[in-house]
C-alpha cells in the first residue's frame, strides 16, 4: 500500500508550519489510507494490506520561540492499523483489535550556525496491541517483548 491517490488513500491533510504569532507556529498532518480489493495479502507479500485494513495517523507540533536561536517544542503523533489481515500480520492481543503506536516529544531546539541546529528532546511511546509480521510458521512463534 502506498499513498499515491490510486492507492486506497481516503484523505489527506497537510499543513505546514503556520505563524500564529511571533513566537508561537503550529503544524499538523492526517492521513487515513486502505488497502484495495485488488490486493490480496496471501499472494502479494509486498503489499500485505486487504480491502478491509484502515491505516490512520495524525500528528500535531508546537514550536515557541524562546529567542532568534533558540525553541522549545513539543508534538505528538498517533498511528493506527484497523482489520489486519490475520494471515500475513499477528497482534499481542491475538489477531483481533487494532494496533497502536502513539509518541508525545518535548524538547528544546538552539541553533548553532545558518546550517546547524542541535536539538535535545524527550519522546514518550506508547505501543497497544503491537503488530509484527507473522506469515507462515512464524505466526505461532512467540515474539519476544
Amino acid at each position: 500500500m502506498t499513498g499515491t491517490p490510486d492507492r486506497g488513500r481516503r484523505a489527506a491533510v497537510r499543513h505546514p508550519l503556520a505563524n500564529v504569532s511571533d513566537k508561537l507556529a503550529i503544524s499538523g498532518h492526517a492521513d487515513t489510507l486502505s488497502g484495495l480489493s485488488t490486493d490480496d495479502a496471501t499472494t502479494n507479500p509486498v503489499e500485505p494490506f486487504d480491502n478491509g485494513t484502515t491505516i490512520g495517523s495524525y500528528a500535531f507540533r508546537l514550536d515557541y520561540m524562546l529567542n532568534p536561536n533558540a525553541s522549545l517544542y513539543g508534538s505528538f503523533e498517533r498511528t493506527y492499523f484497523s482489520d489486519l489481515a490475520p494471515d500475513t500480520f499477528g497482534l499481542r492481543s491475538g489477531n483481533t483489535g487494532t494496533a497502536e503506536y502513539r509518541f508525545a516529544t518535548i524538547g528544546l531546539a538552539y541553533g548553532l550556525r545558518s546550517n546547524a541546529k542541535l536539538n535535545v528532546a524527550y519522546q514518550y511511546s506508547d505501543v497497544k496491541n503491537e503488530a509484527f509480521l507473522a506469515g507462515g510458521p512464524a505466526r505461532t512463534r512467540e515474539v519476544p517483548r
